[in-house]
């Protein structure tokens, strides 16, 4: 087991007392944990976890059950991301916009326009694994997204949200097999943003489905919408959709082209072609983007990007780059 210090937890400043023989700069101060055999469940961010079987500690950040000796900060800094691989989608598009994963990593979908306008799946015998991903098939969105710029999937892989910038819109479609691109159709349903943001390059959905955040080049700022259904963004013409409030990323990025947040709602990512960097928000009260502050954290990406995913376990990102039309993935260095 690593070697901990007592800056390696995040618990609200507070020193941490270990389990039988594990000590952190004699620190008296006790975080409850759980002591079992197997993985506890309905986590929080910050909890801890004795493993009685293998005798580690772990404790939840990201989504997920980690090793002390990996930090919360070490998940969080883009400083400690690196290049791992890419896929070309230039044989299916070549206007690449964004990308999005199944919640297990096995399957991957990438927006794009140009001779048609599509969402196209591949799937990956490896999750998370670009060099296993396979083309599997397309769901066109000539009619009534000519232009799609950026996809997010309902959980239960039968909604998928898109933006479109040439309309200023959100359009609302429906997969009638879950996560089968093939079978996607127009659910008639559709939001305008054009009140607040002329060109939504970028969209993100928190995870209830009751609010959605849409970024664009217009403004160079993350706008909140509040939904009074739930993943519904127009009900028989009437709007479902309602501004909430907003934060202004134009100190960092003035060419904002993707957006994804933590899914505590603590911290939020921009990916922008003005300096093609990927910029760090922390927010002070989850999911309200005017509690936001930029971190001082980024990563430089070479080539010109568009979009931006990162899996739930802050193990993997993604950036979609239009120069050649790749996906690349950067993985965190696990100690």
């Amino acid at each position: 087991m690593s070697t901990l210090n007592v800056g390696t937890l995040k618990n609200n400043g507070s020193a941490v007392d270990f389990p039988n023989g594990v000590t952190v700069g004699g620190g008296d101060i006790v975080q409850g944990y759980t002591v079992s055999n197997t993985e506890p469940g309905s986590p929080s961010t910050g909890d801890l976890w004795w493993n009685a079987s293998t005798s580690v500690l772990k404790q939840y950040l990201g989504g997920a059950f980690r090793e002390i000796g990996l930090n919360v900060f070490d998940i969080l800094n883009l400083s400690n991301w690196s290049y791992q691989r890419q896929i070309s989608i230039g044989s299916k598009t070549s206007n690449l916009t964004d990308c999005y994963f199944k919640p297990d990593g096995t399957k991957l979908y990438v927006s794009g326009w140009g001779s048609e306008s599509a969402i196209y799946q591949y799937n990956l015998s490896t999750a998370w694994d670009l060099s296993t991903a396979t083309y599997f098939g397309k769901g066109i969105t000539n009619s009534p997204a000519s232009h799609p710029q950026s996809i997010y999937f309902r959980s239960n892989g039968l909604v998928v949200m898109l933006t479109d910038n040439n309309d200023d819109r959100v359009y609302q479609f429906h997969l009638s097999t879950a996560w089968n691109i093939t079978t996607l159709s127009f659910s008639g349903k559709w939001f305008s943003t054009a009140n607040q943001e002329v060109h939504p390059d970028s969209l993100w959905f928190k995870d209830d489905g009751l609010r959605f955040y849409v970024l664009g080049q217009g403004q160079d700022t993350v706008y909140q919408y509040s939904l009074s259904t739930a993943w519904v963004i127009n009900s028989s013409g009437t709007n479902t959709a309602y501004p909430q409030t907003s934060f202004s990323i134009s100190s960092q990025e003035t060419a904002p082209r993707g957006l994804t947040f933590s899914d505590d709602g603590l911290n939020m990512y921009i990916i922008g072609s003005s300096n093609n960097k990927i910029y760090r928000y922390t927010l002070s009260t989850a999911w309200w983007v005017n509690t936001s502050t930029y971190s001082g954290d980024s990563l430089s990406i070479s080539g010109n990007v568009r979009g931006l995913f990162l899996d739930d376990a802050f193990e993997h990102v993604y950036v979609v780059k239009d120069t050649g039309e790749y996906v690349s993935q950067y993985d965190i260095a696990q100690s």
